[in-house]
């Protein structure tokens, strides 16, 4: 969501897809700053670097793809069965 100059960077928008669920990233017990940003707001040409964490797989299951959707209707997909 824009905001004048810059854009909402977070962890919000992220989720794994384990079996027919989708399991959301979930905030860090101890933000470090090799962290990915719980909120930040970011000009054209920055960026941000970071770990997103996510719940274990459970036992059994197979990890399918990682999603990303904002507010805006932005959307990606990554494949994650090999």
């Amino acid at each position: 969501d824009p905001t004048g100059q810059t854009t909402r960077v977070s962890i919000d928008p992220w989720t794994i897809v384990v079996g027919e669920r989708s399991l959301a990233a979930r905030k860090p017990g101890e933000p470090s700053p090799s962290d990915y940003p719980l909120e930040t707001f970011l000009r054209v040409g920055e960026c941000v670097q970071g770990w997103i964490e996510f719940p274990a797989v459970p036992e059994g299951s197979r990890l399918r793809s990682v999603h990303y959707e904002n507010s805006l209707g932005d959307r990606a997909e990554w494949d994650a069965v090999p």
